[in-house]
């Protein structure tokens, strides 16, 4: 972390992983203080790394489409934490849906979104839309 300017935080749309943001948040937080202490007794600074994102990983995707039907609960809790003051406007637009694909790509050798099977064209899609919107905001 002393390295980056910047972190991205993977995250479940599920109730402990909201606590587990606030925690991973907390943590840098004190580390950076605590990096802050250290580097200014050789009177230097240090401004540590800043969240820049939040991507929901394993939504669970009903139908694709513009906007993309989400299961109940997923639609919730993204719906909740994208209201909140500090970390909805962190909140990526796109996500890493759930799909027995990803799981099956590294079996297969080959990345879920690279996969030749037309049936995976959503998935790829998706984590194109994703790389692009982590390098506009990274």
């Amino acid at each position: 972390m002393f390295a980056s300017e910047a972190y991205v935080v993977p995250m479940l749309p599920d109730f402990l992983s909201t606590i587990g943001i606030t925690l991973i948040r907390r943590e840098v937080e004190n580390f950076t203080a605590g990096m802050q202490r250290a580097v200014a007794s050789f009177g230097g600074g240090f401004a540590g790394p800043q969240l820049r994102g939040v991507i929901f990983s394993r939504v669970r995707v009903l139908k694709y489409g513009s906007p993309a039907r989400l299961a109940g609960l997923h639609a919730q809790m993204i719906r909740s934490i994208r209201d909140d003051p500090f970390f909805g406007p962190k909140i990526f637009r796109h996500f890493i849906p759930e799909s027995v694909h990803v799981g099956e790509a590294p079996a297969r050798k080959i990345p879920a979104s690279l996969s030749p099977d037309g049936s995976h064209r959503a998935l790829g899609k998706q984590f194109r839309a994703l790389a692009a919107e982590f390098f506009e905001k990274v």
